[in-house]
């Protein structure tokens, strides 16, 4: 019997997080609602941790089949569970291996590839390997985690991920170095009077002028705002 704060209640389906390394938190579920793409058929969760971006695709996506790809052996587990309890459970599966070796033996392509990657490079690493390999990208760098993207991209596909706002030129310039181009952007502030902190970008291979939003998570009275409910109310139960 799970307790309740090993479990994240969402509307459509239960995430169970007491085993992954990362639980869920306001990063992946902001990008598995924000990002899109018309009529995705083939999905990649990069880094699925506990599957919630994989379950929020196959929520938003009725056609797509959905593939969590997952490096920590606990986390892999406990995401294959949460997605045979949930209702799309024919439509996703969770591999637990490493998204360079996947990338170099999968001769299929995807035409939606999300992640919520480790991104802490130059931070002092967790005390907790296994919470280490999920927040930082001490196994897995930037350049890496691009390479594999090209190779498992659809021509007309696109890539999706989360970083933090002061990582956003990098990762704009090894995506450049790939062949991926920036045409829409979240720039996403805690509220109107912080910096911003993080960034959701959408990547293709086609070169166009990057669109840009701006978001707000709160108001300076610390109460969500109403773009922030807007955008994840179809998941989280108060809104």
């Amino acid at each position: 019997m799970k307790n309740d704060k090993d479990l994240f209640r969402f509307k459509q389906f239960t995430v169970s997080h007491a085993e992954s390394a990362m639980k869920v938190g306001t990063d992946g579920v902001l990008l598995g609602a924000w990002v899109d793409y018309p009529n995705p058929r083939n999905i990649l969760d990069v880094g699925t941790g506990s599957g919630v971006i994989a379950l929020q695709m196959a929520q938003r996506f009725p056609a797509a089949h959905i593939t969590g790809i997952e490096v920590d052996e606990k986390s892999a587990g406990e995401a294959t569970g949460n997605m045979q309890r949930s209702p799309w459970a024919e439509r996703l599966r969770c591999i637990h291996r490493d998204i360079r070796e996947y990338a170099r033996t999968t001769p299929g392509k995807y035409d939606l590839i999300v992640s919520n990657p480790p991104f802490f490079e130059d931070d002092l690493p967790s005390q907790n390997p296994r919470l280490s390999k999920a927040k930082h990208n001490i196994n897995l760098r930037f350049e890496e985690l691009f390479d594999s993207i090209d190779r498992l991209l659809h021509e007309d596909g696109m890539f999706a991920l989360i970083v933090p706002w002061e990582k956003r030129s990098k990762i704009v310039r090894l995506a450049g170095e790939k062949n991926l181009y920036c045409h829409r952007e979240l720039v996403i502030y805690p509220k109107a009077s912080k910096n911003a902190n993080r960034t959701i970008l959408e990547f293709y291979k086609t070169g166009a002028i990057c669109r840009k939003e701006e978001l707000h998570i709160y108001t300076e009275q610390n109460q969500y705002t109403a773009d922030y409910r807007n955008i994840c109310k179809d998941f989280y139960l108060n809104f």
